[in-house]
């Protein structure tokens, strides 16, 4: 039996008395699992993240993980570049975050990357950020992130593919599955929810203060009496 690299049991947080985000609930994570957290605005996924990468201070209940914490990498929502930067300067602005030198994250950009990411990478590595699109920024982020974190054994992307064209996303999941074959795991979120359907081992749907587990969109299709997954998702949150 594969054992869990991340334990969360029976978690409570609140920003405040009168504020409960999270109250009994549990989730967990196998070694190289893919794991999806699906939930509407205000659900909290923001909050389980920074709860599990150690930002925040939970209120009750345990976590049980087998990592350090510089073996967790966390990637938020909302990511800003100086506009003077170039693309290639961001790529050096992670790796030094990373603590690996230029001749290693050469290394881990070839073994990582494919063509087409390369490819695409040298159409803007010298452009400035400031006139490269919100798409183009989040995906170079996001990609580096991912291929220069080899040692991590914890990705945790919140909404990583937001804003980012077919394309663009197509390439982020196709390295996020490359990267899972050494035993890395990844928590991710989204409101997409056919991303979550078509990527994840597994996912969470967070609703009323917990975490429900479904091991695939059919058995959240069937639960919630809908025939797509997009009308499951409503009438788990709009009409419950």
């Amino acid at each position: 039996m594969k054992r869990d690299l991340l334990s969360l049991e029976n978690i409570a947080f609140g920003y405040a008395p009168e504020k409960t985000v999270f109250r009994d609930l549990s989730l967990s994570c196998g070694g190289g699992d893919i794991v999806g957290i699906l939930g509407e605005n205000g659900a909290g996924k923001t909050t389980l993240f920074d709860i599990v990468s150690g930002g925040l201070p939970i209120d009750g209940g345990a976590i049980r993980d087998d990592m350090k914490p510089e073996q967790i990498s966390y990637l938020q929502q909302v990511v800003t570049l100086p506009s003077a930067l170039k693309m290639r300067e961001v790529v050096e602005m992670v790796s030094c975050f990373q603590g690996i030198g230029r001749a290693e994250t050469n290394a881990r950009i070839e073994k990582y990357w494919s063509e087409a990411m390369l490819s695409r990478y040298r159409k803007i590595r010298d452009r400035r950020t400031g006139v490269c699109s919100y798409g183009e920024k989040r995906w170079l982020v996001v990609c580096a992130m991912l291929a220069l974190g080899e040692d991590k054994k914890l990705f945790i992307l919140d909404e990583p593919t937001a804003g980012i064209d077919v394309q663009h996303r197509f390439l982020i999941w196709e390295l996020i599955n490359k990267m899972r074959s050494d035993d890395r795991t990844f928590l991710i979120s989204s409101h997409m929810v056919e991303e979550i359907e078509k990527n994840t081992d597994y996912f969470y749907f967070l609703n009323r203060q917990r975490a429900e587990k479904f091991p695939n969109m059919r058995e959240f299709m069937r639960k919630y009496g809908a025939d797509n997954a997009e009308d499951a998702f409503l009438n788990a949150t709009v009409k419950s």
